[in-house]
């Protein structure tokens, strides 16, 4: 048994649409780890998804079955404590990482997962940054990999200052070689996603003058929000565009815009620790990927503020939860 045999950790009691009920509670370190090539990790970090929610209210129990207490977090960024003999990475090493859903609970003080959902983070990246990227970076990477990005593109991106948005318009542009990137996003948010110099040009959403000027102008529309209308009116409709979403179309919606000569991919992110560490990792080690992150507190009412505002929308980039200093 390690020592210090219980941890805390962010939990519903049972599932529920209230985020008052979320409360952390105590739980039992596993005396040993079940395979050779799991690590535990001591969290310093974790992000906050809106899947969480959704989970804590039962609505994804067909396609993710679970049992309350329901825990929460995908993304950890921390220290491992314990490493399996097979694991890559040895007791102190600093990793960062997206969990599977078998192993959810990363807004808590210990978590376990295997070696493979998990990636070094470079030496002056801190606990906080690094959590803010793995399941919004890689779902952002994977849309783009699916969308078929590549250099001398032009690709839009909607909710270009969100958690997927933030990590597409800069690997579209420094990583696949995207020739032009646009992104729209909210009023208050144009100056914000300006001056982080991912998009070559910002755009209003509800500036519909603006969004006319875009309109037909992109080979691939990475549609981060779910906005079908303006997907739509930015892809190109002489049968070369795509549109890669990140969140679900109806099926009327998806023919509506395929009858129009696009095409049309979903994509549901899977967790990668060498994606992390051979798109990623590179990228936060030179300065160039600088993740936009807002910090709450690992308290009940940090916890809550946390998810109260990923639940209200329109956050800029991730928030996180540290849960310990770094």
């Amino acid at each position: 048994m390690p020592a210090g045999t219980t941890y805390r950790a962010l939990a519903a009691a049972q599932f529920t649409s209230s985020i008052d009920d979320y409360a952390l509670a105590e739980y039992a370190r596993a005396p040993r780890l079940a395979t050779a090539t799991e690590v535990e990790i001591r969290v310093h970090a974790a992000a906050v998804n809106i899947i969480d929610v959704y989970r804590a209210m039962g609505a994804l129990t067909a396609a993710f079955p679970v049992t309350p207490p329901v825990r929460f977090g995908y993304d950890v960024a921390g220290v491992v404590a314990r490493a399996g003999e097979q694991a890559a990475f040895r007791a102190g090493d600093r990793v960062y990482g997206c969990v599977g859903h078998a192993d959810i609970g990363t807004v808590g003080e210990y978590v376990v997962t295997d070696c493979s959902n998990l990636a070094r983070i470079p030496d002056a990246v801190a606990f906080v940054a690094a959590a803010g990227v793995p399941l919004a970076g890689l779902t952002a990477k994977q849309a783009l990999d699916a969308g078929g990005a590549r250099e001398g593109q032009t690709v839009h991106v909607t909710g270009g200052l969100g958690g997927v948005g933030m990590f597409a318009s800069f690997l579209a542009r420094r990583h696949y070689g995207a020739r032009e990137v646009t992104a729209t996003v909210s009023a208050a948010k144009v100056r914000q996603a300006e001056a982080l110099g991912a998009a070559t040009r910002v755009v209003d959403y509800r500036d519909a003058a603006a969004v006319a000027s875009l309109e037909g102008s992109a080979d691939l529309v990475l549609d981060a929000v779910g906005d079908q209308a303006l997907s739509c009116a930015i892809v190109k409709r002489d049968g070369s565009g795509t549109v890669s979403s990140v969140v679900r179309w109806a099926p009327e919606d998806v023919a509506r815009l395929e009858a129009a000569g696009v095409r049309y991919v979903h994509t549901f992110a899977v967790q990668s620790g060498s994606q992390l560490e051979d798109t990623f990792s590179p990228l936060l080690a030179d300065g160039a990927l600088q993740p936009v992150v807002e910090v709450f507190p690992f308290s009940d009412d940090g916890a809550r503020a946390a998810y109260a505002k990923c639940l209200a929308g329109h956050a800029t980039g991730k928030i996180v939860i540290r849960v310990r200093d770094d």
